[in-house]
């Protein structure tokens, strides 16, 4: 790398990073005075994403609201009253997430609304590799009061029911009915317990 393109790729990372601070800036001036947000929270897409009241967000959490090209401008993350989304979690919302009040996820956690289209790329294996390839866009719910344990993954179309419990490190790839326990598996699936009433 010689001077000059040295000098570019500086540029570019000081105008980047103004334009980070200047939307953190406006994004904590319309900001309700009870939600939180911690250092290193990165909001891609401030104009879809969607806050109640008595929200923290803690340190290094990722809320992809979606609303670019790649996917048709789609996209739109809500986080409703009293949710707490631990350190480091990631929340990919182009296929739309909904995290309903009283909610908490655990650090580490990943959400995403969408993933690539596995039928049209599997007859059509060019379109791999492309820029932009297709993807499949399904909405996330997560119910009122559920706990999402620390290093969980949930996949999109899931439905969480409300005061559902998702233990630690379960991959959850199907709807959990209200008041599950989730726990992981050895197997491809999870196994959901629900206590009797």
């Amino acid at each position: 790398m010689n001077y000059y393109d040295f000098l570019k790729w500086t540029l570019r990372r000081i105008r980047n990073r103004y334009k980070d601070l200047k939307q953190w800036y406006r994004l904590e001036k319309t900001l309700d005075p009870s939600v939180t947000f911690e250092k290193d929270v990165l909001v891609k897409k401030r104009q879809n994403l969607f806050l109640g009241k008595d929200i923290h967000i803690s340190r290094g959490v990722i809320l992809d609201c979606g609303g670019s090209r790649w996917c048709d401008y789609r996209g739109k993350i809500t986080i409703g009253d009293h949710v707490y989304i631990s350190y480091n979690a990631i929340l990919l919302g182009a296929g739309e997430i909904e995290i309903e009040k009283g909610a908490k996820i655990g650090n580490q956690s990943l959400i995403t609304s969408y993933t690539p289209d596995g039928k049209i790329l599997g007859k059509n294996r060019k379109l791999v590799e492309q820029s932009i390839t297709p993807h499949e866009f399904k909405k996330v719910t997560i119910g009122e009061r559920a706990f999402i344990g620390a290093g969980c993954t949930i996949l999109m179309g899931v439905t969480i029911g409300h005061d559902a419990v998702i233990s630690p490190g379960t991959v959850i790839r199907h709807n959990v009915e209200p008041f599950s326990f989730v726990f992981p598996n050895t197997r491809l699936n999870s196994r959901s317990y629900q206590p009797k009433h």
